[in-house]
């Protein structure tokens, strides 16, 4: 969710809050773990074009290759290519899963944090609003002692992956609407 992409997409949330982090082969685990090992002409970091995480790279000077998307740079690093790429955190957890025993994320935060939302048309309000109401839902689930559709959700796919626990964010500009299933009589 940034200002230039709101001028696209309404967006419903956040849902999730993530930081730009660094993915290396698990041969290089203990020789890439700061940004000063990324400035280092030895290795190649890829990111992919248009990315929050190209424009820190860039304000950090770390020279980049630049790629479609992060499975490019993921593709190119399996064959040599690359040394490490970098993106935001939970889209990385999605390679690490498919290969853990190749690859390694270092915990190396740098610039700000990401907040992640449902992107709907801005012609559609309406179907923000619902969705921004659901996500509100599920937070207060978390908050009132009941099982956080979220929380359930991170637990079995992203949760594994990383390392930190991680709770859901306060949706933002949430409308009140009645959600009438919690209206009707339970048997």
């Amino acid at each position: 969710m940034t200002e230039d992409r709101k001028k696209l997409v309404s967006f419903a949330g956040p849902y999730f809050v993530t930081t730009q982090e660094v993915m290396v082969p698990t041969r290089l685990k203990d020789r890439i773990r700061t940004i000063e090992d990324l400035r280092d002409p030895a290795y190649k970091i890829c990111t992919s074009g248009g990315s929050t995480t190209e424009a820190e790279l860039e304000k950090h000077q770390v020279k980049t290759f630049v790629v479609k998307d992060v499975g490019d740079c993921v593709d190119g690093i399996r064959k040599g290519r690359y040394d490490a790429v970098s993106s935001d955190e939970a889209i990385l957890a999605g390679f690490l899963a498919s290969f853990p025993k190749e690859f390694e994320i270092v915990d190396m935060p740098f610039g700000t944090s990401e907040l992640l939302g449902i992107g709907v048309p801005i012609g559609d309000p309406a179907l923000r609003d619902l969705v921004a109401f659901f996500l509100q839902k599920s937070y207060q689930q978390g908050r009132d002692e009941q099982a956080s559709p979220w929380q359930t959700a991170y637990n079995r796919t992203l949760g594994p992956w990383l390392r930190a626990e991680k709770r859901q964010p306060q949706p933002l500009d949430v409308p009140k609407l009645v959600d009438f299933d919690d209206k009707a009589p339970r048997r």
